[in-house]
């Protein structure tokens, strides 16, 4: 998906959905920062999901192929980041927020082992 008006509307239902606390955080922030949390979040939601095979962050569904889906995170993500649309919405998300907002391969590397981290249920 490439249209950001879409993307944008997907992301608020995700963060809507998702942590009503966030959400409500997110309308201090201007509309363009305000749009850019949005995205982020709903990149961030659909990571954990995947990981842990929830659906907004509920119940854990099963958990053999962790280690499948926490590469396919690392594969969308990566393909996001390329530039490339990957037609899933939430990584298409990262996709246009790395084009507004550019950060480091590190920052995403640092959040690719935090998934990793948190698919094997490592405790600090």
């Amino acid at each position: 998906m490439n249209n950001r008006a879409a993307l944008v509307a997907q992301a608020r239902d995700s963060i809507a959905r998702g942590s009503k606390s966030f959400a409500a955080a997110s309308r201090l922030f201007d509309r363009e920062t305000r749009e850019r949390v949005w995205l982020l979040y709903a990149w961030c939601r659909a990571c954990d999901d995947m990981a842990d095979a929830q659906d907004m962050g509920g119940a854990l569904g099963d958990q053999s192929g962790a280690a499948e889906r926490v590469a396919a995170v690392h594969e969308l993500t990566s393909r996001a980041l390329a530039g490339e649309i990957t037609g899933e919405p939430a990584f298409d998300a990262r996709h246009l927020l790395a084009r507004e907002e550019p950060s480091t391969t590190d920052m995403a590397e640092d959040a690719s082992a935090g998934i990793d981290l948190h698919a094997r249920r490592w405790r600090p």
